[in-house]
């Protein structure tokens, strides 16, 4: 009954639309008889797959309060060409994103919020070609063309359409005006240092975000970078004997450490200068070709102002003094801006190098505002600083081709600069203007460059720790109150306070107690890592940091039985762990880092072996009091141990980051290998005072057998792509890298008949670690005798006195040598292999059918009882060269150090 009941109204509800859709075409039909035949579609708002997206963008606003966008988590480590590989990469997805959005979202010249559908007709999608093209087309008017072309902000298709226009002299004032403005902006299109106009944008109908400023400012510096690298630098290699006979000789390094060091010279080379490059100002260029094309009537206040802030932000000082001149002859009164811009080009002035003293014409200029009544703002004081900083900086520098004339002479009188510049920093204050980064920036250069001499404590008879302390403090004050932030406008003075301050800390003896203040700075109370300009900047100020840290830090000694050395390594280990990155990426901070920890182990090593060759009798008793207590030795193992842990670590990161092998290890990797070697005897010795110590503890073998397996597998994903002949180890290192696979198991040696399923399933890993390491490596004719001897111990004792495959692996790899080293025929596991060998011997008779002696023939034997022969001629080679009675035979490519 219901199902019926179901039936009927479905049948009427679809009759009733049939109906309707008939009625309604009908009614269609006849409007389009009516209208000659064209239906217009009903306008309607335009939804697209990201309008809910742009709608709740709408009701929020950025929190100006978040991490910058160069602070955002980035891979957690990475090699530098990787670091800078994932930046642009982010940047080609903006651009993406971008031409994306310009392609199939709403394009308007003003705003994107704009609900409407994608219509070439009603929103184009603006190019300069575009643009171009609609004119050539007749589409568009010669003003909306250049008027578009302005506002897009392109100068040279702005200039294109200039000189192809018949009837340019005929445009607006105000058209003509816009169009000097943007081509003195811009260098006529030629650009500089922070043009947008070198992004690789093909739409630039907004002006780019700071974001994309920076991020192609990154590609521009390494595109330099990677042009200008070296072609012929050296591997830096480990200085072991096997190093320069075991492998070929030293290749060139691969291009990431090509990079690295360039990049890395160039910014130390800047040191406390902060001047970005520049492209100079094109004297007859299209500005200054406008500029004569012009009638004098347009020759006003605001077309003098474009002229003069041009030619002064490209370094055409006299360009921009002569039309300075010409602008006040002519009666137009000139802005503040426009002094400000005069005075930061002053340095560059033919009167001031011939004068050799930029302060004359920085009087001049404050009396030309002086005499307009002109109130000088923190800009003007910054850019008289920035003058007497940048004069006194290029006129220290002799016999560069590379500088102009006036930065070939000496100043006369250098050390009145530095009470300049602080007599015009207190005038700042005085006037109560709160200096700015940039100021500060400024200040700091002037007063360092008035005597670069001087090398530590005071600077022209004023103290850098006192000023720069001073500078802190007031930022501190500041900063906690109202504290910048990434949405800021920040200048490019802004951006060379970080390291103008880094560089005179380190100028200081205390300069640790002034770096960690200025650390502090950037990075307490929010992550500030913005005020860095670019990853150069960054890197340089991290890489000051970790230096500056590693050569100074004591730990603060509260009492005589302080942990002082487990402290001391602990802050090592943290800073390593902060900036890893930074560290990994320069050789000599890594270098030091090395050093560092291999001098805890020394410590600790010393002590293992003075209580191991502890003397008995009277003489125990006389030498108990010069003992350490335990105490000290519990401090003294402690760093010991975290110095091992953390060297593993190093390595295990180090692999993580690898996307090549390198011809050989670099040093410092190279160095915290060969750490390993002091790691023989790892037997524990009991104290004076009754306690136990090792060498090291388990975590730090477990630590060390992970590296060891990073870098092992990074060396087989790598393997077929290695020559023959070359090989990333040397034979020290292979050593050392078999010894770190096996520390957990000769740490904690348990018998066969007491070892748990864990413990065997672990024996095994560490086992098959070192063989595989030394299989691989004999491939490519690097061997290591004591690591097969050491990994035939270890075999030895953890299965059962049982003559493994794994063992008779180890007795054909030494027994495939050419010589052997003085130090494996030296080894005190020596005479137990000696026992090994005559065990082996015994057993493959008993199992024979041949001679006593290994001869017979082999014909009518069994595979069994070939294979038996093989291994009794192979036992009976390993005996005659383990024979006391023999003298070793040594090669340096076999030879290992201690």
């Amino acid at each position: 009954m219901l199902k019926s009941v179901r039936r009927d109204r479905l049948g009427l509800l679809l009759g009733f639309l049939h109906r309707t859709r008939l009625e309604s075409s009908q009614a269609a039909s006849v409007v389009a008889e009516d209208s000659g035949g064209t239906v217009e579609p009903p306008k309607r708002r335009y939804r697209d797959e990201v309008s809910v997206l742009r709608a709740l963008s709408s009701t929020v606003e950025p929190a100006t309060g978040l991490p910058d966008y160069r602070c955002l988590p980035e891979p957690w480590l990475g090699s530098s060409i990787l670091s800078r590989t994932f930046l642009q990469a982010k940047a080609a997805g903006r651009n993406a994103a971008r031409h994306v959005a310009r392609s199939f979202l709403p394009n308007d010249l003003t705003a994107l919020a704009t609900e409407l559908p994608r219509i070439d007709c009603l929103v184009p999608l603006q190019t300069a070609e575009f643009i171009r093209s609609q004119f050539d087309e007749g589409k568009i008017s010669e003003e909306e063309a250049i008027d578009r072309l302005i506002l897009l902000l392109h100068p040279k298709g702005a200039w294109s359409l200039y000189l192809d226009s018949k009837s340019h002299k005929s445009w607006k004032p105000e058209v003509l005006h816009r169009l000097l403005d943007l081509l003195c902006a811009t260098n006529s299109g030629a650009g500089g240092a922070n043009f947008f106009e070198n992004l690789p944008f093909v739409d630039r109908g907004n002006l780019p975000d700071a974001e994309e400023l920076y991020f192609a400012r990154e590609n521009r510096i390494f595109s330099r970078h990677l042009k200008f690298a070296p072609k012929n630098s050296k591997v830096i290699v480990s200085a072991t004997p096997e190093s320069s006979n075991s492998s070929p000789s030293a290749e060139d390094e691969v291009g990431e450490q090509k990079v690295e060091k360039v990049e890395l010279d160039e910014a130390h080379k800047a040191e406390v200068s902060g001047y970005n490059e520049t492209l100079f100002w094109l004297p007859n260029g299209p500005a200054e070709q406008l500029w004569a094309d012009l009638p004098a009537e347009l020759h006003t206040a605001s077309a003098y102002c474009s002229m003069i802030r041009g030619a002064a932000k490209f370094d055409a000082a006299d360009r921009a003094w002569i039309l300075m001149e010409e602008a006040r002859r002519a009666g137009h009164r000139l802005p503040l801006t426009v002094y400000n811009a005069l005075l930061r080009c002053t340095p560059r002035l033919t009167a001031a190098a011939e004068a050799q003293d930029v302060w004359p014409c920085v009087q001049q200029v404050l009396g030309l505002i002086k005499v307009d009544n002109l109130v000088p703002n923190g800009e003007t004081f910054s850019a008289i600083l920035f003058a007497l900083g940048r004069f006194l900086r290029e006129s220290s520098i002799e016999g560069d081709q590379t500088t102009t004339a006036a930065a070939a002479r000496k100043v006369s009188r250098p050390l009145d600069y530095a009470a300049k510049a602080l007599g015009i920093f207190r005038a700042a204050k005085k006037r109560g203007i709160e200096p700015t980064l940039g100021l500060y920036a400024n200040l700091i250069r002037t007063i360092m460059n008035s005597h670069p001499s001087n090398k530590f404590g005071s600077v022209s008879g004023y103290r850098m720790f006192d000023l720069l302390s001073d500078i802190i403090k007031d930022l501190e004050r500041r900063w906690v109150v109202n504290p910048p932030s990434w949405a800021d406008i920040l200048t490019r003075d802004d951006f060379d306070f970080v390291h103008a301050a880094m560089s005179s800390a380190q100028a200081e003896n205390s300069s640790l107690l002034l770096l960690q203040r200025l650390y502090n700075l950037v990075h307490h109370n929010g992550d500030k890592r913005f005020l860095f300009s670019d990853s150069i900047a960054s890197r340089d100020f991290y890489t000051r940091y970790c230096s500056s840290f590693l050569v100074h830090y004591h730990p603060p000694v509260t009492t005589p039985e302080a942990p002082v050395e487990t402290t001391r390594v602990q802050a090592f280990v943290d800073l390593y762990r902060a900036h890893r990155q930074a560290m990994l990426s320069n050789q000599r901070v890594c270098g030091m880092f090395v050093q560092k920890m291999k001098q805890a182990i020394a410590k600790w090593n010393r002590e293992l072996e003075g209580l191991r060759d502890e003397p008995s009798g009277a003489e125990s008793l006389k030498q108990t009091a010069e003992k350490s207590s335990d105490a000290v030795l519990t401090d003294l193992s402690g760093a010991s141990s975290l110095a091992f842990i953390e060297l593993s670590n190093m390595l295990f990161d180090y692999a993580a980051v690898l996307t090549r092998l390198p011809p050989k290890l670099p040093l410092p990797f190279s160095e915290a290998i060969l750490a390993f070697s002091v790691c023989e005897n790892l037997a524990y010795v009991r104290s004076p005072e009754g306690s136990l110590f090792s060498l090291m503890s388990h975590e730090a073998t477990t630590s060390a057998a992970n590296a060891a397996a990073a870098l092992l597998e990074v060396i087989r994903i790598h393997e077929s792509r290695l020559p023959p002949q070359r090989f990333p180890l040397s034979s020290a290192e292979l050593t050392g890298l078999v010894r770190m696979a096996l520390l957990p198991v000769n740490l904690n040696a348990v018998p066969y008949s007491q070892q748990t399923v864990s413990h065997r399933q672990a024996n095994e890993r560490a086992l098959d670690t070192a063989r595989t390491l030394l299989g691989v490596a004999k491939k490519h004719s690097i061997v290591s005798d004591l690591g097969a001897l050491e990994l035939a111990r270890t075999i030895w004792q953890t299965s059962g006195d049982e003559l493994s495959e794994r063992l008779w692996f180890v007795l054909e790899y030494m027994e495939s040598l050419k010589y052997l080293s003085r130090r494996c025929l030296e080894h005190h596991f020596v005479p137990q292999f000696r026992k090994i060998l005559d065990l082996a011997q015994s057993s493959l008779r008993q199992t024979a059918t041949f001679d006593r002696d290994g001869g017979g023939m082999l014909s009518g034997l069994s595979d069994v009882e070939k294979d038996a022969f093989n291994r009794l001629q192979l036992i009976l080679v390993l005996k005659k060269r383990f024979s006391p009675e023999v003298d070793a035979s040594l090669s340096p490519s076999t030879s290992n150090p201690p």
